[in-house]
């Protein structure tokens, strides 16, 4: 098998796919998929989630987040409620250098809700300590400031803006996970650049999309009008916005932000978030202008790392932020085991307290279409994470493995579903089921929890009908074995002609990597046709 010789190419092709794009009329971003080979062989490589847009900022674009909002929109904004008090003051002692878990804590027990839901979180996440946790301090010592942080965010924000619908629940959640990974992703790099805030980056993260959840919140009809746009337009996602509200979500949440009396500087930074260029002038403090760009890079590893919806859009960062920041221009480099790892963290903590289902399905990948799964398939720069073992699947779907029955605690359990939403739901609830009757870690049942209820439902958009949706678990000698099986997976059927072996790695490998972490996993396999899949950790 070929060593990665594709490297310069692949860089080539991504400099010449933004060059396009920059010649597109009205800024149009391109189209594709990308695979960026990493610099060494023990950096994980980077793959852009399936069915993503580049866009390339223009000199015009600012003008989405700086021009005037309907009136329709400013009312739906003028019946928000009031930031609760316990965030304000919060966020103004966590920023503060001399604070610490019993300061944060005394403010967190002002409010009984919240300091209740921090002890359940803790001792969620703590399963294995040798006593359970009972008060808000310890709960803030070991959760860390910045999870406390998000936690009173989400919660009391959830208090202002309820969603109307069960899609706007849904859209919220996707939100959140997605603002948290920015989060941890911003303090984990500004840490790598002298001098900034990092918690300013961080409380940035958190809050850079505010703006979205007040339209998904206040504005459903509006929402679902953006939700339903064509993601193959020429214009990008804060075009259509800026058209549909008068300001895209940017300039919504700085709006929103002002109203509830943020900061000034954190106000700024919401609104040009997207550009972060104009956030601030050159006579402003180089630390905050570092954390604007600071959070401008970490929403794009985030986006990379975690696809958390079928309509993402990564920015082009120009050569100014990289050097702004003293850091060399690669985003490979940047997205290492520790960036992996945080932004990790942050998913799993998302997960573990979210409102959505654990039966609800939920798209978060688009499978590539014809021309970038042949890309995908004949690129050279994803065998080395993928293997192909079929005997760990076969073991998996063997007929001596009985098809899971309700109630069922058997270490090693097969499930079947037909290609439709209700035969997932089914399969999402046996599947927790089970998970939850296995000798497991809490980090490793999220995992797998997380894991099938992120892929699954993405199967339905490639299965036939009549055809079976196979998943073997099985917890043995101390490690998860997960494996799905579809023909829709197999990659002849994906490319429209015969494939290898290798072709199949190439396009398993692209696609896995945009719906979850392969981190979490110490292995990954296919079958050599590429419809089937495999994961094994320590249990």
């Amino acid at each position: 098998m070929s060593t990665l010789q594709s490297r310069g190419w692949l860089w080539e092709f991504l400099l010449r796919l933004i060059g396009a794009s920059k010649s597109k009329t009205n800024g149009a971003p391109a189209q594709a998929a990308v695979v960026v080979e990493p610099e060494t062989d023990d950096d994980p490589f980077v793959v852009a989630p399936g069915g993503y847009r580049i866009r390339v900022p223009q000199a015009t674009d600012v003008n989405h987040c700086v021009g005037e909002m309907l009136p329709s929109v400013r009312e739906g904004l003028s019946v928000v409620p009031p930031l609760p008090k316990v965030v304000t003051d919060l966020l103004r002692e966590i920023q503060d250098p001399k604070s610490t878990a019993a300061s944060v804590a005394e403010i967190a027990s002002s409010d009984p809700a919240l300091a209740a839901s921090l002890i359940r979180t803790v001792n969620a996440a703590a399963v294995g300590l040798s006593r359970k946790i009972s008060s808000v301090s310890e709960a803030v010592s070991y959760l860390g400031f910045g999870a406390v942080k998000s936690m009173v965010v989400r919660l009391r924000l959830e208090e202002v803006m309820t969603p109307r619908s069960e899609q706007g629940v849904l859209d919220t959640e996707d939100l959140w996970v997605h603002s948290l990974a920015v989060s941890y992703a911003a303090d984990c790099l500004a840490r790598r650049v002298n001098g900034v805030d990092a918690g300013f980056a961080a409380t940035l993260g958190l809050l850079h999309d505010i703006g979205k959840l007040a339209i998904v919140a206040q504005l459903p009809t509006e929402a679902q009008a953006l939700m339903q746009a064509d993601n193959d337009s020429a214009n990008d996602a804060l075009a259509q916005e800026a058209n549909l509200l008068g300001l895209d979500h940017a300039g919504i949440g700085a709006n929103l932000g002002a109203m509830w009396k943020l900061p000034a500087d954190l106000v700024q930074a919401i609104r040009f978030h997207h550009f972060p260029s104009q956030a601030f002038h050159d006579t402003d403090p180089l630390a905050l202008r570092q954390a604007v760009f600071v959070v401008h890079i970490a929403n794009q590893l985030a986006k990379y790392c975690f696809a958390h919806s079928d309509r993402i859009e990564i920015e082009q960062v120009s050569d100014q932020a990289f050097s702004l920041l003293g850091l060399e221009p690669s985003l490979p480099k940047l997205l290492d085991g520790k960036m992996r790892a945080a932004i990790g963290r942050a998913v799993l903590l998302a997960d573990a307290n979210t409102r959505r289902s654990a039966t609800k399905p939920r798209r978060f990948l688009r499978f590539l279409r014809r021309e970038d799964a042949i890309r995908a398939a004949t690129a050279h720069a994803i065998e080395r994470r993928v293997a192909v073992d079929g005997s760990a699947i076969d073991e998996l779907f063997g007929q001596n493995v009985e098809i899971y029955r309700e109630n069922s605690s058997a270490a090693q359990a097969r499930f079947e579903t037909s290609p439709d939403e209700a035969g997932i739901v089914t399969v999402l609830k046996d599947l927790r089921a089970h998970q939850d009757s296995l000798a497991m870690s809490a980090e490793t049942r999220s995992v797998a929890a997380l894991m099938t209820r992120s892929l699954l439902p993405n199967l339905l958009q490639i299965a036939k009908e009549g055809e079976t949706i196979e998943i073997g678990q099985a917890v043995n000698g101390g490690r998860l074995r997960l494996a799905l099986r579809c023909k829709g997976l197999a990659t002849s059927r994906r490319l429209g002609r015969d494939s290898t072996v290798e072709e199949s790695q190439h396009l398993a490998g692209a696609e896995l990597a945009n719906v979850l972490n392969l981190g979490w996993f110490e292995r990954v396999a296919i079958s050599a046709e590429g419809s089937a899949v495999f994961f094994e950790r320590a249990a």
